[in-house]
């Protein structure tokens, strides 16, 4: 059964809820199986209504490297009694397990412990398999021996002291097997399980994805009968519940490859592998035991690993006033008693440092008192920080620092300004980050005056004093030179008390310059005004009577001064038209789409594809309905054979089907027909209901030979953004 392939709808297509697949080329087939269904039978059509009952009779169905495709639904059993009941012996076939969960196809093993699955055939991919067993001892589920198979997304489950003792088995002559995404849930008791996954020697085997937790003999992947040639490990988790000891992976010594993010544990033992072999294994393959610790890397003993290393560490420091193999903590910090030999107190919390002397050559806390006590307060006379006093009166002009006193009388008067960079009281609030000019200073007290801070400054609050050098001129904006910063920007007459940021995102200009063109001495503004000048009314209520030229109002609305009707909401031009310039689009609100325009349709037919039983002329029609106008309708120089009648018919629920018929005899060479032409049948106009198509077909007997008939079918819109494409 021919899949048609529908590139262009990404979800995939459904035809009265069936389902269409996308094959791996034009000539693969679909089959569904799915024993839940009441009309499920080997031997029917294997469709998604009436499916084959056994995946086994599917793959029989199924041709050889022609990329046929079964598909396993939801709830299907496959019941697996004997050795070989489901053997895959078609090259080429993928076979999907659908659902989740409990719903999810499986295969279930029972009756006979020899029960299995073989693949025998080559380039055999299973998609989603879920193992199940309903009998203990399960020998080995599934066998590959054909090449380049995949198992994808497979899960294993056991089940009350029922076992799968090997699970999946890939033989030597399985080279390129991968399996990607691979779970296997332990069973409770049961016969002792061997290995999850074996490999018997095959070469280029990938394993990716993996997740083994249970108690197995051989270990979870078993390796160790032959070496495996470029065997590739990634994103592999094993738990080996043995407690053996026995390894989470037996390998063959041997093996080559490459190893990625593996994680082993075993119950007991550092033994996560019989053989590192002559495998690549990266930084993130490590081994784990049942301390609950870090991990070993894999080929290691544990006493190489982190976990041992800090042990180590925790052993050589131990308590430090018993150590005598080098100085204790204390001395090499430089704690001097007892008390104060807490890390935490001295990195974190805090302590009493008064007995700590300043030494530069001494203890790193010994450095840091040097440091701290050998710091100049001021900065060579320019910058000095304070903090006003405790008790001090709250004043906009009067500031009291003791810690600033002892300097000369008036030393800092109107050549240094002051800096409230800590309003303690209220934090990010005024006077905080005001400056303002020191006009008198008093060194007895450290009390200095000021010009008027917006609010009060207060005890605690904390300030510096900044020589005049750190401001600009004396923040006298209007007496500065050209050269400066204040003479770039603009003389505070120039920009009339407004600031950059009133300019560029606050109060803006006190008045706009008027529009000018792109000069020089023209600012940023007078372009931007010109700009605006020429454009704004195009989101406004009217255009410009005579628009500038080239400007975006005169492409919109030139000679004109009403916008007219706004476009939709969330709707562009190009949704309007039905067109972007390069792809159309025939949605209900464009013009393309609109209610009364034509759709053709090019169809051409071989004469031997025109049966009794009907060709689609066109795919299914979609948003609405549409009128078939006429048809025209050219044979070639061959023309039609075989058959009694050609016509031409629809499948909709209403009206008549057939709207045109002509005898084959006059389709013959080199004929010209239109819809009103037959002379069999001739309706000369009929509607296409939405979700209906164009059918040809042949009466009597097939059509036949290679002649060709070319048809176009002229189709007008009923509803708006109705369409339809040929099939």
């Amino acid at each position: 059964m021919p899949i048609t392939n529908f590139s262009r709808f990404r979800n995939g297509i459904t035809i009265n809820d069936i389902p269409l697949i996308l094959t791996q080329n034009k000539n693969g087939n679909v089959f569904w199986v799915d024993s839940s269904n009441q009309t499920a039978a080997n031997g029917g059509k294997g469709t998604f209504e009436k499916p084959f009952a056994s995946i086994d009779y599917a793959v029989g169905r199924c041709t050889a490297d022609q990329g046929d495709i079964i598909m396993v639904a939801a709830n299907h059993t496959e019941s697996i009694v004997a050795a070989g009941t489901l053997t895959i012996d078609v090259d080429g076939i993928i076979i999907v397990f659908m659902g989740e969960g409990d719903s999810r196809a499986k295969l279930s093993y029972g009756t006979l412990t020899t029960a299995s699955t073989l693949i025998t055939a080559n380039s055999v991919t299973l998609i989603n398999p879920k193992l199940v067993t309903t009998l203990d001892a399960i020998h080995t589920a599934i066998t590959i021996s054909g090449t380049d198979c995949i198992l994808a997304n497979v899960e294993v489950y056991g089940a009350a002291s029922k076992a799968i003792l090997r699970a999946v088995l890939i033989e030597n002559t399985a080279v390129r097997t991968k399996i990607l995404g691979y779970k296997f849930f332990d069973s409770t008791a049961g016969t002792q399980k061997v290995y999850s996954i074996g490999i018997s020697g095959a070469s280029y085997i990938t394993l990716k994805d993996i997740h083994i937790v249970g108690d197995f003999s051989d270990g979870n992947i078993d390796n160790s009968g032959a070496a495996t040639t470029v065997l590739s490990l990634e994103n592999v988790v094993l738990n080996n519940l043995n407690v053996g000891p026995i390894p989470g992976f037996t390998n063959h010594a041997n093996t080559t490859g490459m190893a990625k993010n593996l994680d082993i544990r075993v119950a007991s033992g550092t033994t996560y592998t019989t053989s590192v072999g002559k495998i690549n294994w990266d930084n993130n393959c490590l081994g784990y035991n049942a301390d609950g610790y870090g991990g070993d890397p894999i080929g290691t003993s544990s006493g190489s690993s982190i976990e041992a290393k800090i042990d180590a560490i925790d052993a050589n420091v131990g308590d430090p006033s018993a150590r005598t193999n080098f100085q204790s903590l204390e001395a090499m910090i430089g704690i001097p008693d007892a008390a104060n030999s807490c890390l935490d107190d001295i990195i974190r919390s805090g302590f009493d440092s008064t007995a700590i002397t300043a030494n530069l050559n001494g203890s790193a806390l010994e450095i840091l008192k040097y440091i701290s006590s050998s710091l100049i307060p001021d900065m060579g006379g320019l910058v000095f920080a304070g903090t006003c006093d405790t008790g001090m009166t709250g004043s906009t002009t009067t500031v009291v620092c003791a810690g600033l006193a002892g300097y000369v009388d008036d030393s800092f008067n109107n050549k240094y300004y002051m800096q409230i960079i800590l309003n303690a009281n209220a934090a990010g609030v005024a006077p905080e980050d005001q400056v303002r000019q020191i006009t008198d200073y008093d060194s007895t007290t450290g009390t200095f005056t000021t010009a008027a801070f917006g609010a009060n400054v207060e005890e605690a609050d904390k300030f510096l004093v900044l020589h005049e050098s750190f401001m600009f001129n004396g923040l006298d904006i209007d007496a500065i030179t050209t050269d400066s910063l204040q003479g770039k920007i603009g003389t505070d007459t120039e920009l009339a008390d407004r600031s950059l940021f009133d300019l560029l995102g606050g109060d803006g200009f006190t008045t706009y310059p008027a529009a000018a063109a792109p000069a020089n001495d023209v600012s940023l503004a007078e372009v931007a005004r010109a700009i605006y000048d020429d454009t704004d009314t195009i989101s406004g209520a009217a255009l410009p009577a005579a628009p500038a030229a080239d400007s975006l109002a005169a492409f919109i609305a030139s000679g004109g001064t009403a916008l007219g009707t706004e476009l939709a909401d969330s709707k562009s031009l190009v949704d309007a038209i039905g067109s972007d310039g390069t792809t159309l689009s025939y949605g209900s609100g464009s013009v393309l789409g609109a209610v009364g325009t034509v759709v053709m349709v090019y169809k051409v037919l071989t004469s031997s594809a025109i049966l009794q039983a009907g060709v689609d002329v066109t795919a299914v029609s979609t948003d609405g309905q549409l009128m078939i106008e006429d048809i025209y309708m050219n044979t070639d120089a061959t023309g039609l054979a075989g058959g009694t009648n050609f016509q031409l018919e629809t499948d909709n629920a209403k009206g008549v089907t057939v709207f045109f018929a002509e005898t084959v005899a006059n389709l013959g060479a080199n004929k010209t027909e239109n819809i009103a032409s037959g002379s069999v049948t001739a309706i000369t106009g009929t509607v296409l209901e939405t979700g209906k198509k164009i059918i040809a077909r042949a009466t009597v007997a097939d059509c036949t030979g290679a002649g060709t008939i070319t048809l176009a079918i002229k189709l007008r819109r009923v509803a708006a953004g109705a369409n339809i494409a040929a099939a």
